[in-house]
This record gives C-alpha cells, sequence and structure tokens, in this order.
C-alpha cells in the first residue's frame, strides 16, 4: 500500500506540474483551432462526404498534436525533476527508482488522457451540430460517436508507448534535446516499420532474417494504432473488439517493457 502511495505521490506531483506549462494550453489552442476549422478545409477536399472528411480531419489532428504533447512532455517532465533536483529529493526519500518512473508515466499519461477527453468531447459535439444542419436522409445517424472516444483510447494506448520510450531513452541520454531528437525518430521508425517489415521477407539468408527480425522487436509497430478508417462514420467497417483488445495489450506490453529497461539503466544512473 505504501508504494501504491508513492507511486501516486509522484504521478500528482507529475500532473500538476504538467497542466501548469504552457505547452499544454497551446497544443490544446491549436487543437481546437484546426477542430473548428475542420468545416473550412473541407471545401479543398473534392467528392469526399463531408462528415468523414471531418472525423478523418479531427482524427489526424489528435493523432499529430497528441504525439508531440507526448513525447515532449515525458522529456521535459522527466528532465525538469533531474535539473531541479526534485529527482535527488525523492530518490532520497523511500521511493524507489521504478516507482519514480512509473509516477512520471502515469502522470504525463493523466495529461494526455485530459488531452483526449477535450478534443474527442469537441470532436462529438462540432459532428453533432454539423449533422443536425444536413438534410434528413433517414433515421440513423451518419456518425458513430461511442467509435470517436473509442478511437481516442487507442491514440492515448499509442501514447503510452511513446511515453515509456521517451523514459527509456531519457534514463541513458544526458541531454534534454537528444533525448526528444532520438525519441521523435523511434516514433518515425515506429510509423514506418510496416515497410521494413515488407522489406524482410525478402532475405534470402534465413539467420539473418531472423536476426533483423528480432531487432525489429525492440521497435513498436505503431501502424497497429491506425484503425481511423474502422471508427466514426456509419458506412465503415466496425473494429472487431478482439482486434482492440489485442491493440491495447499491444501498448500495454511494449510500455511496460520499455519502463523496465528504463529503470534497470535509471537505477544505475548517477545523478
Amino acid at each position: 500500500m505504501e508504494r501504491v502511495d508513492r507511486i501516486w505521490a509522484v504521478c500528482a506531483l507529475t500532473f500538476t506540474e504538467a497542466v501548469r506549462q504552457k505547452f499544454f494550453y497551446i497544443v490544446l489552442f491549436i487543437g481546437g483551432g484546426m477542430l473548428l476549422g475542420s468545416g473550412y478545409f473541407q471545401q479543398f477536399d473534392f467528392g469526399v462526404d463531408e462528415l468523414k472528411f471531418v472525423i478523418d480531419f479531427s482524427f489526424g489532428t489528435l493523432f499529430f498534436l497528441g504525439t508531440i504533447l507526448a513525447i515532449t512532455a515525458s522529456t521535459q517532465l522527466f528532465y525538469s525533476e533531474i535539473e531541479n533536483r526534485t529527482a535527488h529529493t525523492l530518490l532520497a526519500k523511500p521511493v524507489r527508482h521504478f516507482e519514480f518512473l512509473l509516477g512520471k508515466c502515469l502522470g504525463v499519461q493523466l495529461l494526455l488522457l485530459l488531452f483526449v477527453l477535450l478534443l474527442c468531447g469537441l470532436m462529438s459535439a462540432l459532428l453533432y451540430l454539423r449533422e443536425l444542419s444536413l438534410p434528413v436522409t433517414g433515421s440513423e445517424s451518419l456518425v458513430r460517436y461511442g467509435e470517436l472516444w473509442l478511437y481516442g483510447l487507442i491514440q492515448w494506448a499509442r501514447f503510452g508507448v511513446l511515453c515509456g520510450a521517451c523514459l527509456l531513452v531519457g534514463s541513458i541520454a544526458r541531454s534534454y534535446l537528444f533525448t526528444m531528437m532520438v525519441s521523435f525518430l523511434l516514433m518515425l521508425v515506429g510509423q514506418l516499420q510496416y515497410i521494413a517489415r515488407e522489406s524482410y521477407a525478402e532475405i534470402a539468408f534465413l539467420p539473418l532474417r531472423w536476426l533483423v527480425q528480432t531487432l525489429a522487436l525492440l521497435f513498436p509497430n505503431l501502424q497497429v494504432f491506425n484503425v481511423g478508417d474502422q471508427l466514426g462514420h456509419a458506412a465503415a467497417t466496425s473494429l472487431p473488439f478482439g482486434v482492440l483488445i489485442q491493440i491495447l495489450l499491444y501498448a500495454g506490453a511494449y510500455t511496460l517493457a520499455y519502463l523496465g529497461l528504463a529503470w534497470w539503466n535509471f537505477k544505475r544512473r548517477e545523478l
């Protein structure tokens, strides 16, 4: 029970510090502005259903800005504890290194959860108002509103993987800027891993193919979280429940693995 209290204390401290930062409100303001302006951008998209365009644009906004916020907040909040010597005070008390890292990760995830809830709420409200203004074509809604929040949940799980990766890099690196750059690079590798997977199959030398595939396991395949085409619009194919569970378990496994590696490095690091 005391361990849970210590983790929660670090989590609450991290979340409080995060919501006080101007960067969070800047990203939130930009996200809200992009969603509100989605109706204007729609005129540049020819031959696409308006509601589907707004849904896709909103999903892209959540994906893009959430990624920036996840990496920036994780890196900044981790290094702020070290630079302000707060980490020394916390670790001098009966707070273990893993409790510190887990508390930091949970605090950032609370911030990202707030971000996801606010953007999904605004997204739902805009789509509802826009749907009311369209000519009535039937009794069924053109938007599956519950799936908008489901997409937010999936992206929140993806942000957890990025947070774990940032803490892993931060536990090794000594520079804030270097950690952020490497974290963005890891995110890019994860997004493009599906291309590399197609190349693995073309390697004729079997041991080399196994080696490359094993090394690829170090990087998550972030494409598994890109399920926006299956969510939101009434004409889209629904995401099977089993696939949803697999995605969440996949995210949880990588997040815990990265936190474990970060703890292994961080406890050996001289602050």
